[in-house]
């Protein structure tokens, strides 16, 4: 007899074989099962005519596969959330299979395959996260799936903005772990009104590594804002060749009146296999990163303002790491064709935005106007027919003048 893990114990389908018996003699049996061992036994009173032996059985347990990747999908906090994972050996489906589903390695709920092989977990509303999700049968002792992690995002919870370097450690670029030195990097991620879509550009460059990295989208509903933690994932090209995937971490360490280092991590892998991870191996929601040796990383709230309507929005910076930057940065930075240049002003005032080459001479006029306060302006720059070096972007308003340094590298 046999069943597969996570089922409950067969209540029928064994036979037990009496021999010895004389005169034709019917015993009555029955069994029990421990583990994996069938214990027969019985209550017959003919056998008190007999010397009796019993022989135990064995109960042959299958094993099956769990495939947990539904819960790969972002939701959204303001959705309940419906996982569903599948039960099969091979091409059959399998039901009545008992399946845990864990978050970060806690049994979350448990359900039981239907006659699809399907078992499903309505989780209700879950708070913003991104949870490391597996399933497992047979309390674990049988079948793990592999890990998924799931994204609960908020639509209107603020953008996160990035630039700067880190000293990529050794052991992050998987083809030569001995590798290390200075990575460049520029992201903006956010959210497009109204939408699950996730907007912006991530670019990392690893010259020591040969890894020029470039997004070519940002998955859906994957930027994920957790306090001074933000995460997000897509899609992009390594030296210009597409089909490989990236997951961001990016921490602002001065969030909330914080005064620890901003830190930033990225994975890269193509087919399964990591090809770049500045957090060595470490699951994709931990906090595992570098610290940045130089630029910011800056998570902007959105917050409601207003005098006659509280659905009225700014979006808002939440503490930034230096004034300078917080307020007047560009990413990415180093880059290779186009940055974004982005400010925000703590009062209305007239402004000028304009890019100087290091001699002073001006290269182009980027905009001038009238900026409302705290509001967050952006403007792309289009470096392809200028020069590779050094640039300077120079804000000019009623009460001060800012600059900050852009390096084009091509």
């Amino acid at each position: 007899m046999s069943k597969y893990c996570g089922q409950i114990n067969p209540l029928t389908g064994y036979s037990c074989s009496v021999t010895g018996a004389v005169n034709r003699e019917v015993i009555a049996t029955s069994y029990t099962i421990e583990g994996t061992t069938v214990i027969p036994a019985s209550s017959d009173p003919q056998l008190s005519n007999y010397n009796t032996t019993y022989k135990n059985g064995v109960l042959t347990i299958n094993g099956l596969t769990l495939d947990a990747s539904d819960a790969n999908t972002p939701r959204s906090i303001h959705d309940d959330v419906l996982i569903k994972v599948t039960v099969k050996d091979g091409t059959n489906d399998i039901a009545g299979v008992a399946v845990d589903l864990l978050f970060d390695g806690t049994v979350k709920a448990t359900a039981t395959s239907d006659p699809s092989g399907v078992a499903t977990f309505n989780l209700g509303k879950l708070a913003v996260n991104v949870y490391a999700v597996t399933a497992s049968a047979g309390g674990g002792n049988c079948s793990v799936s592999s890990v998924v992690y799931l994204p609960i995002y908020d639509p209107e919870g603020g953008f996160i903005t990035g630039g700067g370097w880190i000293n990529s450690p050794a052991g992050a670029l998987s083809s030569n772990p001995s590798i290390t030195g200075k990575a460049n990097f520029g992201f903006v991620s956010k959210y497009k009104k109204g939408s699950s879509q996730v907007d912006g550009n991530t670019e990392f460059q690893f010259s020591a590594g040969g890894i020029n990295f470039k997004s070519s989208f940002h998955e859906s509903g994957s930027l994920v804002i957790a306090g001074a933690k933000a995460m997000y994932r897509g899609e992009g090209t390594v030296n210009g060749a597409s089909g490989y995937k990236f997951s961001i971490t990016a921490i602002d360490g001065h969030w909330n009146g914080g005064s620890g280092p901003d830190k930033f991590r990225i994975k890269i892998t193509k087919n399964g296999s990591t090809i770049y991870d500045n957090g060595l191996g470490a699951d994709e929601n931990s906090d595992a990163s570098t610290a940045l040796g130089g630029g910011s990383i800056v998570i902007h709230e959105v917050k409601s303002v207003g005098k006659t309507s509280t659905s009225s929005k700014l979006i808002t910076e939440a503490k930034p790491a230096l004034e300078e930057q917080g307020t007047f940065y560009n990413y990415p930075n180093a880059f290779s064709d186009r940055t974004t240049i982005a400010f925000s002003l703590n009062k209305e005032e007239s402004y000028s935005l304009d890019v100087y080459d290091v001699k002073g001479a001006l290269v182009m006029k980027v905009s001038m106007g009238v900026a409302e306060a705290d509001k967050l302006y952006e403007f792309e720059v289009d470096g392809r027919s200028m020069a590779e070096g050094i640039y300077i972007a120079r804000l000019v308003t009623s009460s001060r003048s800012q600059s900050i340094k852009m390096i084009l590298k091509k």
